[in-house]
């Protein structure tokens, strides 16, 4: 695969007097840029499998126990008939839980679509949930109602979430909160009607998406090498993770920051521009850069 690049040559009057095209062959660092892709998702896969393990194995050893008393041949009409009813109940919750895992993997291909980001979110949410459970994590969903769709390819941008979720979860002791939070921002524009984000196309709205955590932050020498390749704050990591976040968010034209939030942990911020039409956003009032305090009402809940 080559990029094109065209270069004018001016002269005095800046008079373009030739053109000098320049053609550069990225197959070999776009083969590189999918490998680490591919490489960072079998590692937060196997991550998620140790914790769909430990929680397929609670209702497994609940139907042990059942088959144990079953066995029991002097056991009454009614107890049996009991204890059935609590296997099968327990089958059907870690059918649910293996359910969930495939759903949440299952391949939209690698193509972008129109896309509600909340409902990304909101699988996530469910995937963590039995860990954060077992660890007493409290994890918010703050999720503006009726956002704009956004141009995005799901999987990848549903991989940055996971990735970003996980390495909260990592950082946070068996207590404390994980906050999940979207909502829609307004730049300003000049006088001239030119946005502030050049990024932005005419209407001048983004979809914002925050994870943020109660653990301790990231180090101030860190912040602004923290999306470089490795770099890492753990002493098993290996330096990938919010690298290849960075390249996905921005191959599909977003950006991607983090800050400290005082009195609490880290909070990871992705932001992608409305595209087109914003008929379907929230009647609520827009989270604009002059109000930067004040969040719109959103829709929270806890898992």
């Amino acid at each position: 695969m080559l990029d094109h690049y065209l270069f004018p040559v001016r002269d005095a009057t800046s008079g373009i007097i030739q053109v000098i095209e320049y053609l550069e062959d990225v197959t070999e660092r776009l083969a590189l840029e999918r490998a680490l892709t591919q490489n960072e998702q079998l590692m937060a896969l196997g991550k998620l499998a140790a914790t769909v393990a430990h929680e397929v194995n609670t209702p497994l050893l609940a139907i042990r126990g059942c088959l144990g008393l079953l066995a029991n041949a002097q056991v009454d009409p009614t107890a049996r008939a009991e204890y059935f009813a609590m296997a099968e109940s327990e089958l059907d919750r870690a059918a649910g839980i293996i359910r969930v895992m495939l759903d949440f993997y299952q391949s939209n291909g690698n193509e972008q679509r129109s896309t509600d980001v909340n409902v990304l979110i909101e699988r996530v949410a469910q995937l963590i949930k039995g860990e954060c459970t077992r660890r007493n994590i409290e994890v918010l969903l703050c999720l503006a109602p009726a956002l704009p769709a956004i141009p995005v390819i799901p999987d990848r941008l549903k991989q940055v979430i996971l990735n970003l979720t996980l390495n909260a979860l990592e950082v946070l002791a068996d207590e404390g909160q994980l906050i999940l939070r979207t909502f829609l921002h307004e730049e300003p524009r000049h006088a001239s009607g030119e946005q502030l984000a050049a990024a932005s196309d005419e209407t001048g709205s983004f979809v914002v998406i925050e994870v943020e955590d109660t653990g301790s932050g990231v180090p101030d020498l860190l912040h602004e090498q923290i999306f470089d390749a490795f770099v890492t704050t753990k002493s098993d990591g290996s330096g990938l993770g919010l690298a290849v976040c960075r390249t996905i968010v921005q191959d599909q034209g977003g950006t991607i920051s983090v800050e400290n939030v005082a009195g609490s942990g880290a909070r990871f911020t992705v932001t992608f521009p409305v595209v087109g039409d914003t008929s379907t956003t929230t009647g609520q009032p827009a989270h604009t850069a002059n109000e930067a305090s004040l969040l719109p009402d959103l829709h929270s809940s806890s898992i």
